[in-house]
């Protein structure tokens, strides 16, 4: 039997801090409109329940100016070619060179109601400021920033996964921190890890390709995921729960970036 929406919903519930949170608003993309800009990947993620296709995953990565801007959109499974219903958003700007946070914002969309969620924190601040909007009423609140770079996770917003191993191409390593912000019933700041599993030949669209496994989670909750050299999540599996989630192969090759080399950190 097919999973219904509520199945995949109630298959989240027990994931602990990493997989709960919500989805997203798009705002303007930082550095006008004379900005520079380049894309630098684009690409769907097939989203899976025990085996049947639940969700479908459009993201982004570009580069305008000085900053990196990531977006997605969350939308339940369609079959081709029926069109996409976009229920869930997000932006993320990071600084290009360093990855440091500048804003977070996210739309879900309900038949009822909106909520709408965003961080943002200055520069150099030791604070930051997280809000949220639904049926009308806002409230927000200041955090204290932990020292090191600070990740989000969004609930069932896979790109965000993505993004860290994005954050980790060409850095060496055998196990590293990470500080998430975990959006949820509760913002929640969790002490995280991400591990090189090493090298791993994997059949993706047909073919092997060498990939970099990373495992990412805290105590309670780790994922798998496959990425490419250059910082492409190709797959990425939560198997206690029957979750996986594919790249949609391309035509052409494994995904490569071309437009510009990583920033060096």
């Amino acid at each position: 039997m097919r999973p219904t929406p509520s199945d995949f919903r109630a298959r989240f519930a027990p994931l602990s801090a990493l997989l709960l949170a919500a989805l997203v608003l798009p705002a303007l993309a930082p550095g006008g409109a004379g900005a520079a800009r380049a894309l630098l990947d684009t690409g769907r993620l097939t989203v899976s329940l025990d085996g049947q296709p639940a969700r479908a995953e459009e993201f982004a990565y570009e580069r305008v100016g000085d900053s990196l801007v990531v977006r997605a959109a969350s939308a339940p499974w369609r079959e081709a070619p029926s069109e996409l219903r976009f229920d869930k958003r997000l932006q993320l700007v990071v600084q290009a060179a360093e990855y440091d946070l500048v804003s977070y914002s996210s739309e879900y969309k309900t038949a009822s109601d909106t909520l709408r969620r965003g961080l943002s924190l200055a520069h150099g601040d030791t604070l930051f400021t997280i809000w949220r909007e639904s049926h009308g009423h806002g409230t927000g609140d200041v955090m204290a920033l932990p020292p090191g770079r600070l990740y989000v996770l969004d609930t069932s917003m896979f790109t965000l996964f993505g993004y860290v191993g994005w954050t980790m191409q060409d850095r060496v390593f055998d196990r590293r921190p990470l500080n998430m912000l975990v959006l949820g019933a509760r913002d929640t700041i969790v002490a995280a890890t991400v591990t090189d599993a090493g090298t791993q030949e994997l059949t993706w669209n047909g073919q092997k390709v060498a990939t970099r496994k990373l495992l990412i989670g805290d105590q309670q909750t780790t994922v798998e995921a496959w990425f490419t050299p250059d910082g492409h999540m190709l797959r990425l599996e939560q198997p206690k729960v029957g979750i996986r989630v594919e790249r949609q192969a391309p035509t052409t090759a494994p995904p490569g970036r071309k437009e510009e080399p990583a920033p060096k950190r």
